[in-house]
């Protein structure tokens, strides 16, 4: 049972990291837009502007809101882990951690599928 849990935890740690990575590559396909949308060339106004700060402060509002709960979790959980003679904290801040940049990586990764099709014209 442990063992499973620990494989999950690192499944989804590598799966954090692979949509991370892919933040320099949103940034390059979104770059274009916002220039266009900055020098005024753009007839409809500056709708990549206003997706890209909402869902940053969605992430952010997910993100807190997901520490939180772990936060929590872990510590109703920890009189149980020092009754069992081991030290949980550290667990605790990388479950806080995960939990709190899961939704940040979900919408790179979304972002990355969104700006790479290809554009009709």
């Amino acid at each position: 049972m442990l063992a499973s849990h620990r494989g999950r935890r690192v499944r989804a740690e590598i799966a954090l990291a692979q949509n991370l990575m892919l933040a320099p590559w949103v940034v390059g396909l979104r770059l274009p837009i916002l220039v266009a949308e900055a020098t005024g060339s753009l007839v409809s106004g500056r709708p990549e502007t206003v997706k890209a700060v909402s869902e940053k402060v969605s992430a952010l509002a997910q993100g807190i809101l997901a520490a939180q709960v772990a936060w929590t979790r872990g510590a109703l959980t920890l009189p149980l882990a020092i009754a069992d003679a081991s030290s949980p904290l550290a667990d605790i801040g990388r479950s806080m951690a995960l939990a709190a940049l899961q939704p940040a990586g979900r919408q790179v990764r979304l972002n990355h599928r969104r700006l790479s099709r290809r554009r009709k014209r």
